[in-house]
């Protein structure tokens, strides 16, 4: 925009200055000089600018060297242009279920004519911004996060900018929407990475359900995730088409029949670490689909050549002499063939199961039972894998000696006073360690003791006294007590019924130990005897015949009944 402002006057050699305004500008301004005829000039001042706002105030002063000044103000209205409304990208494929950013852009002259810009698809991220780009020049943009679906293809995405003098622009673009490998009508589950052992094989877990009814002839392949190709791992119907580092080495565990898409390596190699593969169980071809953000639906294959120890596991109270069980358990990633256990030194009579630990391991387990017959046992066990590598595991049983019974012989009898009886105490126990001290209540009586191995986990100790009862003794107890040497005692008793000895009594008596007598004639057998106290008032003799039996035949007796 050019404005020009002129003021006349009649003295060249000091004319008038003049101003010119333009609100919001500035700039350096054109000054000429010319005369209109004798006698009388013209002074011009022009200024040339770009017209941002489309109203504009100019004010033009003129002040004379007598100090006289004059002004003059106008007001121009100008067009503000518009340009057209662009949607970017134009023309690009968007990828089902991707988020991409869409700009929908304008410019125009004002800024008081910035327009309102809506898309026609609602419940997406929108963010607007509106700047400056030059004198007279500005811009508002729309960017929209849009996620196409599958239904979108072929459908129109609008940008609609609203001005405020009520003009109205549209632009528009239609939709190219690639479908996603992950918005099939089947889908599948698998873990997010594996381990496997080197040399050994490796079963990749996979599940699929289609939708709908699963197809008669349904097929399941495997690819290895490299962007912008497709290299087949698995393929049933094209095994040739397998890339060298797979070929002869993948199958499937399990059937398609049984909606089964786990995946079989064997073996695995180091080749194979950190290698990502996904299933495909759709008739149409893999390369109809995009895999922008599939990675996440692929598995990472991880090789070690590490092998872990099995786990070793006692079960119930390990006691000398009564069974025992030791479970012996290794994980692996090969339920088709699983590795080996064994307990070193002990024959192979444990069964090995397999049980499925987590998603992407198994276990197998061995158990052994036997009788244990040491008190301290070390017992080893191996895993071997179809690799070769091997691992040991130790565990160290602490078994429990067991104390048995305590007998003593006789049992409960008549002792007799004064008469020597042999009376034993036999204790048994499972640990030759465990080998007891015998003591008895009575300490004046001769005692012996011995001990036997009676069989691999019985032992015996048996401590004998020659015990003479005497009246006393009657109504108390002989006791035998076993003290072991890890503190414990057992003990038991026997009640002791004395019975007195004839001639243990309040008197004695004296005669000869044989007589002799003539058949037919009279014998008298001479007996004299004495009391230790007075002798009682009613004090009666009797004589009996003496016999082995508890009987006594009575041979006088002064008062018979």
């Amino acid at each position: 925009m050019t404005v020009q402002c002129s003021a006349y006057h009649t003295c060249r050699p000091r004319p008038p200055t003049l101003r010119l305004t333009v609100a919001g500008h500035t700039g350096t301004p054109k000054v000429y000089h010319k005369e209109v005829h004798e006698g009388k000039w013209k002074i011009t001042m022009e200024m040339t600018w770009i017209l941002d706002n489309a109203h504009q105030t100019i004010t033009c002063e003129v002040k004379h060297p007598s100090s006289r000044s004059a002004s003059k103000t106008v007001s121009l209205k100008g067009q503000c242009s518009v340009t057209k409304v662009t949607i970017n990208p134009s023309s690009e494929e968007f990828l089902e279920g991707v988020e991409k950013d869409v700009v929908c852009s304008v410019s125009y002259a004002c800024q008081e004519q910035r327009p309102d810009l809506s898309w026609n698809y609602g419940g997406m991220k929108v963010s607007s911004e509106f700047k400056k780009r030059g004198s007279g020049s500005w811009e508002s943009r729309s960017t929209l996060t849009f996620k196409a679906g599958a239904s979108d293809h072929n459908q129109a995405l609008k940008c609609t900018a609203r001005f405020t003098n009520g003009q109205i622009q549209e632009a528009y673009i239609t939709l190219k929407v690639k479908r996603a490998m992950f918005s099939l009508g089947w889908s599948f589950s698998m873990p997010s990475q594996v381990t496997g052992l080197q040399g050994s094989c490796l079963v990749i877990p996979c599940h699929f359900e289609y939708s709908s009814t699963l197809p008669s002839d349904v097929s399941v392949m495997w690819y290895k995730y490299t962007p912008g190709e497709y290299p087949v791992v698995y393929s049933p119907a094209r095994p040739g088409d397998v890339i060298s580092d797979f070929r002869g080495k993948t199958s499937l565990y399990g059937s398609p029949s049984d909606r089964s898409c786990s995946l079989k390596i064997n073996p695995v190699e180091m080749n194979h670490h950190r290698q990502r593969l996904y299933t495909w169980v759709d008739p149409k071809p893999i390369s109809s689909y995009h895999r922008q953000n599939y990675q996440d639906k692929t598995v990472e294959i991880y090789v070690t050549d590490r092998v872990d120890k099995p786990e070793m596991q006692i079960i119930g109270i390990p006691k000398v002499g009564e069974q025992i069980s030791v479970q012996c358990s290794a994980y692996h990633t090969c339920p088709a063939t699983p590795p080996k256990l064994s307990l070193i030194g002990f024959p192979e009579t444990g069964r090995a199961h397999e049980t499925q630990a987590q998603d992407v391991k198994w276990k197998t387990t061995l158990v052994q039972t036997w009788v244990i017959v040491e008190d301290q046992q070390t017992v080893s066990c191996r895993v071997r894998h179809p690799g070769g590598q091997e691992a040991q595991a130790d565990i160290t049983i602490q078994a429990e000696c067991s104390v048995g019974e305590i007998i003593t012989d006789p049992g409960p009898v008549e002792f007799l006073e004064g008469v020597v009886k042999d009376v034993t105490c036999s204790v048994f126990y499972t640990c030759s360690k465990q080998q007891p001290a015998i003591v008895w209540n009575y300490k004046d009586m001769p005692a012996s003791s011995k001990t036997t191995n009676m069989a691999a986990t019985k032992w015996k100790t048996v401590s004998s006294i020659m015990f003479t009862a005497s009246m006393d003794d009657h109504g108390k107890t002989l006791t035998c007590t076993a003290e072991f040497p890890d503190g414990k005692r057992s003990m038991t008793s026997i009640d002791l019924h004395v019975k007195r000895a004839m001639f243990s009594l309040g008197w004695s008596f004296s005669m000869p130990s044989q007589v002799t007598g003539l058949q037919g004639s009279c014998l008298v057998i001479p007996c004299h005897f004495e009391y230790s106290s007075t002798l009682p008032s009613d004090v009666s003799v009797m004589w009996y015949k003496y016999t082995s039996t508890r009987e006594y035949p009575v041979v006088y007796n002064p008062a018979p009944w």
